[in-house]
């Protein structure tokens, strides 16, 4: 994600991963949710913003990560938990 950042220079570039479809973002969603074997850290949920925003926290910010770890709401049956 580091590399299509940018600077406060240069402008973000977009991901490869950015345009996919929306069918596509749902099946790799709900096979997060189904608890399908995702290690912790390798998928992110990120805001589709504009790359070229001067604040560099507004490039495509991430929303939600996996991470298998007890809640304290939850417990364990949700592993899609907010990024902080």
């Amino acid at each position: 994600m580091r590399q299509y950042r940018g600077t406060l220079t240069v402008p973000g570039e977009d991901s490869p991963y950015r345009t996919r479809s929306v069918a596509e973002n749902l099946d790799l969603f709900r096979g997060v949710c189904a608890l399908v074997s995702f290690p912790d850290g390798t998928h992110t949920l990120r805001a589709k913003i504009d790359m070229a925003s001067g604040n560099l926290n507004m490039r495509d910010p991430v929303m939600f990560r996996i991470l298998h770890a007890s809640h304290h709401r939850t417990g364990d049956t949700w592993c899609v938990l907010p990024d902080v």
